[in-house]
């Protein structure tokens, strides 16, 4: 039972961790975003352009493949895993549609970069969110998890003192007699 409780925990524990790095990654895909827009430096650009597309991007791709293994089944999880995924299905998408280097590139008016930003924000603060919330809830599961296996282990331990106590009692009587 020890061991089913500790598994329990462990994957519980796990789930938590997989979706805080989903948390962090989208978060490092708002905050490079839009610093890329604000910034008007071609140097700054590229070298925020490589770090979304080779590190941060890829990242938030990992581990969302992980964490979607991790919730096979648990339907209230997945939700928030489906916003997640549709947020950055839908933010690669505006990436991808030449907006985001129209609006973030050299002589893009302050109009257009707040406007993009703005947008850009409209769809990862939502992910972002959803991403919190789920890790949120990863957490509380697992310490509850873990409460619950220490109460389960301490009330056997107690459940089995008091048996040996009325065994070595009822042992008592019987070599009195």
């Amino acid at each position: 039972m020890h061991t089913n409780t500790d598994t329990l925990y462990t994957h519980s524990l796990a789930v938590s961790r997989h979706s805080a790095a989903v948390t962090v990654a989208m978060l490092g895909i708002q905050e490079s975003t839009l610093y890329q827009v604000a910034a008007d430096d071609p140097q700054l650009d590229a070298e925020l352009t490589a770090e979304l597309d080779q590190v941060l991007i890829p990242r938030a791709q990992q581990a969302l493949v992980v964490l979607h293994s991790d919730l096979a089944g648990n339907e209230s999880r997945r939700q928030h895993f489906d916003r997640i995924e549709a947020g950055l299905r839908q933010y690669l998408a505006l990436r991808g549609s030449g907006a985001y280097a129209a609006a973030s590139g050299r002589g893009a008016t302050q109009a257009a970069r707040t406007a993009f930003a703005k947008r850009v924000d409209g769809i990862l603060e939502p992910v972002t969110q959803a991403a919190e919330q789920l890790r949120s809830e990863e957490a509380q599961e697992s310490a509850q998890v873990r409460r619950d296996a220490d109460k389960t282990y301490t009330s056997t331990w107690l459940l089995l003192a008091a048996s040996v106590v009325i065994g070595l009692f009822t042992m008592q009587g019987v070599a009195v007699v």
